[in-house]
């Protein structure tokens, strides 16, 4: 039997790897937030119910703006989380994307990006597809469920993007995911009709409205890949 004294010390030498990850500590949870982004509600801190299962949501702004209903929709069926960032293009979630999925067991994960890819600063289409195929390798290692999102139009006079520059990221995206049998969530097929009821003017940006209408999607294909249907090329 071993000692108190020797317990003691393998609980010392245990202590900080079983601490509160960033998803369970407030504490940490506000750490890793930035201050701009720690005062608005899609980075509110989730109290987890342990009862429900797990979703993760990991895009850039186009998600931040659906987070926090995605999460109204969906309470008492999922606990919906979302990364402690904007998570911009494939490049940069590369970089972090192994703290953001430690600490949980993940159900579903819905994911986008590509608004940010096809900028001056991004991949060209190829090395997004390159980067895609790691990301979407490393969120099924998970067990989670996958879902990707295509990226949003980029309306005309849009700063910084051409309208239609999101079509040939997209087209790759879809190779990708056809590829590896991930769930697609064509919010792009989605929007495009709607644009002008949908999405602030010259701006990739949606209106609370807008946003809204892309949350129900999001919420419906969270609930539909949890379900364990077959694999489909969209969920509607």
């Amino acid at each position: 039997m071993k000692s108190k004294n020797t317990l003691a010390c393998l609980a010392l030498l245990l202590a900080p790897l079983c601490g509160a990850g960033i998803y369970d500590s407030e504490e940490e949870w506000k750490a890793a937030v930035k201050p701009p982004l720690a005062r608005s509600a899609p980075f509110a801190f989730v109290k987890e119910d342990p009862s429900l299962p797990n979703a993760l949501v990991i895009g850039d702004s186009i998600s931040i703006g659906y987070t926090a209903e995605v999460r109204a929709l969906l309470v008492r069926k999922f606990n919906v989380f979302r990364v402690p960032d904007n998570a911009q293009n494939t490049t940069f979630t590369l970089e972090n994307i192994d703290a953001w999925l430690e600490g949980k067991k993940w159900a579903v994960i819905h994911c986008n990006w590509g608004l940010h890819d096809l900028t001056s600063r991004g991949p060209k289409p190829d090395g997004y597809a390159k980067n895609l195929e790691i990301l979407i390798d490393r969120l099924r290692a998970t067990g989670a469920v996958v879902v990707f999102a295509t990226s949003t139009p980029v309306p005309p006079d849009s700063i910084g993007r051409a309208p239609g520059a999101e079509l040939p990221y997209n087209a790759r995206a879809r190779e990708v995911m056809r590829g590896r049998q991930v769930f697609i969530n064509d919010l792009h097929a989605a929007a495009l009709p709607r644009l002008e009821e949908w999405q602030l003017p010259a701006d990739v940006h949606f209106s609370a409205h807008g946003s809204a209408m892309l949350a129900q999607r999001v919420a419906r294909a969270i609930l539909g890949a949890h379900r364990g249907g077959r694999f489909a090329d969209s969920l509607k």
